[in-house]
């Protein structure tokens, strides 16, 4: 599939509020899937189910964190963010893709959160540093969960 580099213009509150979403939306498909292969008989130790079973799994643990009172106004500010979409708009992304959009989302507000600017309170500082190890759960997703395909 082709895809092309497309910006946006988002806050980086939303694109950890965002990101978030993508991933709950993606492991409710997997568990959807997984639900529905089981239900329709096909025994747990199949590939595939194992395949929908640990993607669900693997998805689920990323929790969207709370944003401390701390960081509002700094995680308020402005972000342009670039993520992947389809060349061919009667198609949806691809699942890795999707995932690594939302991943990317939260990269971006993990890395401004890495870079705090100068006279910020000790609060403001633990605060951040909490939040961007929390960010970084999810951000290691990327390419670490594996989709079943159409036929595998």
């Amino acid at each position: 599939m082709a895809y092309k580099s497309v910006n946006r213009k988002t806050t980086y509150a939303d694109a950890i509020a965002d990101g978030y979403g993508a991933i709950e939306e993606l492991a409710s498909e997997m568990r959807e899937a997984y639900d529905n292969m089981t239900g329709a008989g096909m025994s747990d130790s199949h590939p595939k189910v194992e395949a929908y079973s640990t993607a669900a799994d693997e998805l689920e643990r990323a929790q969207a964190p709370d944003i401390p009172s701390e960081l509002e106004e700094l995680l308020s500010k402005e972000v342009e963010v670039s993520e992947l979409v389809n060349r061919d708009k009667r198609r949806g992304n691809a699942r890795h893709v999707r995932l690594s959009n939302a991943c990317s989302l939260i990269e971006a507000a993990k890395s401004h959160l890495e870079d705090l600017p100068e006279g910020a309170s000790e609060d403001e500082t633990d605060a951040a540093e909490q939040l961007a190890s929390e960010l970084d759960e999810a951000v290691s997703l990327d390419g670490a969960v594996e989709f079943p395909g159409m036929y595998g």
